[in-house]
């Protein structure tokens, strides 16, 4: 296989040891051990583990771990709403520093998006958790079950142009077939090794792993007698009819996608697609450093969160996916220019038809903005829906009739699973009802209360309802962290933002 005068990949336990020892030495306060400052980057490395756990195969306890964690943030951005005295501490590093390091990460970035795939990569321990997820994906297209993707809420054609990306990154078929023997072998409880240039790699999956476990990442290899599907969890594939996208619709869209249609080179749409995944990745650390520099006034502290949110394992391992950077760049961006409340209700707006969920922010922004800029921002908001359903219209054929597109931007069959994925795989889908009870109760709240609603109550609040609804996602809840994670950060390093209230500083114009 090609290799590289670069050594680009690295072990994903390798990347979390050293991003947590700089994310130690950098912002923890080693003079004032007992402070939210070190409580919160503590949580932000405890967090990353349930990472590793799904990626070598152990699915239940990474999803567990996850949505542990995310109660622990869950709590303390509602607890943040009531903190006034917010003391400025500084990172450990200087701004030149802190410069040049996310100047090196970017550096370190790039080629880990760019060259770890297809045939360089040389072994499945070194392939990303983005990766392994649309193996898995493609993998039971083939086989015959639906994709759980497709069946979330939001724009088809981005989902689309999402999984279309994520193929770009896939590694070889023999990378592929190897991961499929360990899943497999890990469903009997049998240790196979594999060989590779002569040298014995150890397991990929590491314990034994359930029917279940398998059945969701989908192992299985020709000589392995198939892995029974339990009646309740995969159901019947649903008819055209009824709103969804059946595995003949997506294959045939799939193929509609994959045609040279405009007369260009692979090559080429390779380039603009891993360019526009670059540029949604710069524009949250642009929006982070932003906010930081206009809004908290202290640009260090700007580049301090997006410092942290390049170290973060999770954007070492899910960096190809657009599903899960582009909402959250689109809603950093609408807190940067929340002063401009038209702009900021179009970004909302842009990020709610593409995937649905950020519509629940709608109440706690009109909430903020009661008293000034209410409508601007409703106008912006519509005119981002409206334009969104308008694109649809010349969408192809392929994606489905008109109707049923709009009705998955507009959500309508988010409540229900056919395939769940991610911890509802291991529990009865019925206990998301007084999930999604309790959350419908707080997105709704949130706009009456707290009646004096600042800066920082917006952000932690968004972050909070963000955060929210991946306990309730029937489709991989607890990995798209992309969406909250940028306002997590800002929470986490903002100063006392009292005064920064709608009454004062909305622009009129």
């Amino acid at each position: 296989m090609p290799t590289s005068l670069f050594q680009y990949e690295m072990l994903p336990t390798t990347w979390f040891y050293l991003s947590s020892l700089m994310i130690l030495a950098t912002f923890f306060r080693f003079s004032r051990i007992f402070s939210i400052r070190n409580f919160d980057i503590l949580c932000l490395i405890i967090s990353t583990p349930g990472l590793l756990y799904i990626s070598m195969g152990q699915v239940r306890l990474g999803f567990l771990w996850i949505h542990a964690a995310g109660l622990i943030f869950f709590l303390r951005l509602f607890a943040d709403l009531f903190m006034t005295r917010r003391p400025l501490l500084e990172p450990n590093l200087a701004l030149s520093g802190m410069i040049f390091a996310i100047v090196m990460l970017i550096v370190f970035f790039v080629p880990n998006l760019l060259l770890c795939r297809g045939d360089r990569v040389e072994t499945p321990r070194t392939i990303r958790l983005d990766q392994l997820i649309t193996t898995r994906a493609l993998r039971d297209l083939r086989t015959g079950k639906p994709d759980p993707v497709m069946e979330n809420p939001g724009y088809r054609p981005f989902y689309l142009l999402s999984r279309k990306t994520e193929e770009i990154f896939l590694p070889s078929k023999e990378i592929q077939d190897q991961i499929e023997a360990k899943l497999a072998a890990a469903a009997r409880n049998v240790s196979v090794p594999v060989v590779l240039h002569g040298s014995q790699i150890g397991p990929f999956i590491h314990g034994a792993m359930s029917a279940k476990f398998s059945a969701f990442l989908g192992g299985r290899t020709p000589s392995a007698a198939p892995v029974p599907a339990e009646p309740e969890r995969v159901a019947a594939l649903p008819a055209e009819p009824n709103g969804r996208m059946t595995v003949e619709d997506y294959n045939r869209t799939h193929a509609a996608l994959s045609e040279d249609d405009l007369n260009r080179t692979p090559a080429l749409d390779e380039f603009f697609l891993i360019s526009f995944i670059l540029l949604a990745q710069f524009g949250v650390v642009w929006g982070l450093v932003a906010v930081g520099h206009f809004h908290f006034g202290n640009l260090k502290m700007g580049f301090a969160a997006a410092m942290v949110y390049l170290l973060l394992p999770y954007v070492n391992q899910m960096p190809g996916s657009l599903e899960n950077v582009v909402p959250g760049m689109l809603l950093v961006m609408a807190v940067a220019i929340y002063r401009r409340p038209f702009f900021s209700g179009f970004l909302i707006g842009m990020a709610a038809c593409l995937v649905f969920y950020p519509f629940f922010l709608i109440p706690l922004w009109c909430g903020f903005y009661l008293k000034r800029g209410f409508r601007r921002f409703l106008v912006g908001t519509f005119s981002a829906v409206m334009l969104m359903g308008l694109l649809l219209m010349f969408s192809p054929a392929d994606y489905g009739p008109y109707s049923e597109q709009l009705a998955s931007m507009f959500g309508l069959h988010s409540m229900c699973l056919t395939v769940p994925a991610g911890i509802w795989a291991f529990l009865p889908v019925y206990y998301r009802i007084p999930i999604i009870a309790a959350y419908l109760v707080i997105c709704f709240g949130l706009c009456l209360w707290p009646p004096q609603k600042n800066l920082a109550t917006l952000i932690a609040c968004s972050a909070l309802l963000m955060l929210g609804v991946q306990f309730w996602m029937g489709n991989l809840g607890g990995l798209y962290m992309g969406w909250y994670l940028p306002l997590l950060l800002l929470t986490f390093f903002r100063p006392n933002l009292e005064d920064r209230v709608a009454q004062t500083t909305v622009i009129e114009i």
